[in-house]
């Protein structure tokens, strides 16, 4: 089978990134050689991708960006869940009585119940500080 021009430029990202398998690095090379106008025209257009990536460095950017809101959007989940947590805990332990349903905590460990609800409310206005930080 004869290599033909569109033959080449569909392999050249694979040989580019040196992926390519043995006989295709060859059957590539063998073309660039018998081919050196295409060569030429190949380099140049190597070369002005370098200088692009030189002068424009978006791809590390755009990285940064992506952690920095991968960090914020997990800080928010574990908030979200201490904060349930805290919000919930004083009225975990219930019991049944004469005048009905009691929180045991509030009834007999209000100064606990009142820590719960401190930090608690800490941890909600975490939770609320992650919005205003992802629209920033």
């Amino acid at each position: 089978m004869k290599m033909t021009e569109d033959i080449i430029i569909d392999l050249l990202p694979v040989y580019q990134s040196g992926e390519a398998s043995e006989d295709t690095v060859k059957a590539v090379e063998q073309y660039l050689d018998e081919n050196p106008a295409f060569k030429k025209i190949l380099s140049n257009f190597d070369d002005k991708l370098i200088s692009n990536e030189v002068d424009q460095p978006h791809s590390k950017i755009e990285k940064e960006a992506l952690m920095r809101v991968k960090k914020i959007l997990r800080t928010r989940s574990i908030l979200l869940g201490v904060a349930l947590f805290l919000s919930l805990m004083p009225l975990s332990n219930a019991g049944n009585s004469t005048d009905g349903l009691t929180w045991l905590m509030l009834r007999d460990a209000p100064n606990v119940a009142i820590l719960f609800g401190v930090a608690a409310l800490i941890a909600w206005i975490g939770y609320a500080w992650t919005f205003q930080t992802l629209a920033d």
